[in-house]
């Protein structure tokens, strides 16, 4: 619930806007961007999730007939821009109608109103129409009044005079005339400054078919439903302990915040010529203008922020996309892990956390119970491995369920784990998987066995199974559970099935598991056995530049193995947090997939940008002699980085020598030993050096890349025959993802030195485009 201005106690109007949190019963006073002015006896109205104030009376008693609207997503007022005045007035009625807000009556100073006006609300502007009735006849001129909208027409009490004041009329928005309505019965004389709500009691039954059901959001025809027949919401409450399910009073609330369209168009291409604006795109901003004819207008936090307001909503719809807070400028590229349930957005957590939300299973499901038996030609193909043992090749989902957690006469196989665990997103969701593991654990109780020796016998080893898969999928697989309705799936099953059957032990085992990760994932610890070395610094300093928090220190005053220490630490952050899952399904190269591939996305543009920042550094110097030196610096900071076993920013060093706008300095190159350029050729020979050096290492991304693109264009996902999922393909996936998992594990014993970190990423970050390094050089070369 939203307030908007008024009078306070000492008499005077106000502009704050306060928020109500109708779940938390808790005011809260909203940080708006810009504000209506003071006033008071103004009328509001929701339109296109939008909050309308029109007109009202400031402090000064004069009236108003402005417009404005405000984005509750984008907590931001802005003004409506109009074609035509509607009279000065406040103590006024507005209402909606489809696409227009009618005005009717109101008062200016001692002059009441009896006009109607419309409001036609378009993408980009207004137009204040006066509204020509069709039959002169008309309620007299008030103020103080109310009105309500029902179906087609508008109904209006009070506020008028004499023998008028209690008069209900009737207002017909297609005939565009009045209709005083006879009443009987009137309420207390001469009604003004009052209430009024309206119901429809003509809602038949006919209106809850179920062909209608369909077309509405669950929670509207679940709301119906519960509470015409409130002994299911009492029952479906008190077994929600063992369902898991949330509250239904949470549940119907966020379905509703997560189907509405949180931004209007005119709200949006004020946030797109907000962004356009913040990167200098001031002409396409001016046709935007000119084609919308919406006026931009420029937040006064605008110059003091570091990105746009577009940018900042994008970076928090991402929890929602890949459940990742995002720091950089891309918003793809994701710095930090995402923030664990009890930092959750409250009304976001409720919506994930949402049963059904998410994207339907597969095809129609078979329980892994009702698999038929082993089928070589229907559901399963095995082979003999090199120790002459059967290993599954393909099968059907089932049957490789079936294989990672066999019966208790067959032991389980670590290995298979690893490789389902880490590549069962290639060809199942998390959800599913999870909802097939539960499948597996619900044994059925075969014939003639006791309830008790089938507990023991049967579903107490299968359950031990099933919870050792799952401990392991949580200890070694976390990131699939940073999407919160796995964790609240998951919980459900602890809460639910092993509670239930009196498996406290498992339940304790998965849940310190859960919570053990979720704790070392916030500490992110590293352990290391002896201290990292000093920062470098240039040839006759004690330690790091004297000047370290100088405004004027660059990175051409740091030493060459520092700054290759540095770039180790931040391109090893970003390929410490790709996740198993990133190398799935080509998801970097597929753009409706590259969510789902942030980090992998967020190196690559890393060794882009350095190449870059290379070829900028070198060409941007005004004088031959300080090019040379330039490129003497980035050779020997590429010698450091191969001591480093850092194969990624290496490459992206070597890139950026190697750019024709850089190569085209032949007389630069000429003065450069050629011991020195030699170093330009490291990239052809150091395939055996990327799968052979010692750990810590970084390999260049695109060798790990085409080794994925290798297994993924060559074998086919799934078999030609009975359409089975080819295991084979993901055992040979996770060798690859193995290694990259083993590199991740051992991490770099460098020590961070911030001045020198912040000062090399503003360095990267202000590189120039090809394009425009391609005209500096032409410049250079004439």
């Amino acid at each position: 619930m939203y307030v908007m201005g008024g009078e306070n106690a000492s008499g005077h109007c106000t502009n704050d806007t306060w928020r109500l949190n109708l779940e938390t019963c808790q005011w809260a006073k909203v940080a708006a961007i810009f504000s209506p002015t003071p006033r008071k006896l103004h009328k509001a109205v929701v339109y296109d999730d939008s909050i309308y104030i029109v007109g009202g009376i400031d402090s000064s008693g004069k009236s108003l007939n402005d417009v404005w609207f405000y984005e509750s997503a984008a907590s931001i007022w802005l003004e409506v821009r109009t074609q035509g005045d509607l009279p000065r007035r406040g103590n006024h009625t507005v209402v909606v109608y489809k696409n227009s807000l009618f005005v009717y009556g109101g008062r200016d100073g001692d002059k009441d109103y009896d006009d109607l006006w419309e409001l036609k609300l378009y993408l980009g502007g207004a137009d204040w129409q006066k509204v020509v009735l069709s039959e002169p006849a008309s309620p007299t001129a008030r103020s103080g009044h109310t009105c309500v909208v029902l179906r087609d027409a508008m109904y209006m009490l009070g506020g008028g005079h004499d023998d008028d004041v209690n008069a209900v009329y009737e207002f017909s928005f297609d005939y565009r005339k009045w209709c005083k309505i006879i009443t009987t019965g009137d309420p207390v004389s001469k009604l003004a400054r009052h209430t009024m709500s309206v119901r429809d009691e003509f809602l038949s039954e006919e209106t809850t078919l179920d062909d209608e059901y369909e077309k509405y959001p669950r929670a509207e025809w679940e709301g119906i439903v519960l509470r015409r027949h409130p002994e299911i919401l009492e029952l479906r409450e008190r077994v929600r302990p063992l369902t898991g399910l949330p509250s239904f009073s949470r549940m119907a609330r966020s379905s509703r915040t997560e189907n509405r369209n949180a931004l209007s168009h005119r709200v949006m291409l004020q946030l797109v010529m907000e962004h356009l604006d913040n990167e200098q795109h001031s002409k396409t901003v001016q046709a935007i203008q000119k084609e919308s004819n919406l006026l931009y207008v420029k937040p006064p936090e605008a110059a003091k922020a570091k990105e746009s307001q577009l940018v900042t909503l994008l970076r928090l719809s991402q929890i929602r996309l890949r459940s990742h807070y995002l720091t950089t400028k891309d918003i793809f590229a994701p710095d930090l892990p995402k923030p664990y349930d009890d930092e959750f957005d409250k009304e976001v957590e409720v919506i994930d956390h949402l049963p059904g939300r998410a994207k339907e299973e597969e095809q129609a499901d078979v329980n892994v119970w009702d698999e038929p038996p082993d089928s070589p030609e229907k559901n399963i193909v095995k082979v003999l491995n090199k120790n002459q043992k059967l290993e599954i090749q393909a099968g059907t989902l089932n049957k490789l369920i079936e294989q990672l957690v066999p019966d208790a006469d067959k032991p389980l196989d670590l290995a298979y784990i690893k490789i389902f665990v880490h590549t069962h997103q290639s060809f199942t969701t998390p959800q599913a998987f999870l909802k097939k593991l539960v499948q597996r654990y619900q044994v059925p109780v075969p014939k003639g066995m006791s309830r008790e020796e089938y507990k023991s016998k049967v579903q107490q080893p299968m359950a031990k199974r099933v919870c050792n898969v799952i401990k392991y999928w949580v200890e070694k697989g976390w990131g699939d559970f940073s999407d919160s309705r796995l964790l609240y799936q998951l919980n459900g099953f602890i809460d639910g099935c092993l509670a239930r059957d009196g498996y406290h032990q498992l339940a304790h085992s998965l849940r310190a598991a859960i919570n053990k990760n979720k704790l070392s994932h916030r500490m992110d610890e590293k352990m290391f056995v002896s201290e990292p070395p000093e920062p470098k610094a240039r040839a006759g300093m004690r330690c790091v530049p004297v000047k370290i928090f100088s405004t004027k220190l660059t990175t051409k005053q740091i030493d060459d193995e520092e700054i290759a220490r540095q770039l180790t630490l931040m391109h090893f952050e970003l390929y410490q947090a790709i996740q198993p899952s990133e190398f799935l399904n080509k998801s970097w190269l597929d753009p409706h997939l590259r969510f789902k591939a942030p980090n992998v996305i967020a190196m690559m543009k890393a060794y882009e940008e350095v190449s870059l920042w290379v070829a900028t550094e070198i060409l941007t110097q005004d004088k031959a002699r300080r090019r040379v030196k330039l490129i003497k610096k980035f050779i020997d900071i590429a010698k450091h980085l191969r001591q480093l076993n850092n194969f990624h920013s290496l490459f992206a060093v070597l890139a950026g020598l190697n750019l024709p706008p850089v190569q085209s300095l032949n007389r630069a190159f000429s003065e450069i030993p050629l011991q020195t350029q030699s170093a330009l050729a490291y990239k052809e020979s150091l395939q055996k050096s990327v799968d052979e050096g010692h750990l810590p290492l970084l390999p260049y991304l695109d060798v790990v890349l085409r080794d994925i693109l290798l297994i993924e264009d060559g074998i086919p996902s799934r078999t030609k025959v009975h359409n089975l999922i080819n295991f084979e393909k993901r055992a040979r996936l996770f060798s690859v993802i193995q290694k990259v998992h083993e590199h991740q594990r051992r991490v770099y014993n460098l020590q961070p030195v911030h001045q020198v970190r912040v000062i090399l990423e503003e360095s990267i970050n202000a590189h120039k485009p090809l394009k425009e390094l391609e005209a500096i050089a032409s410049r250079l070369d004439s």
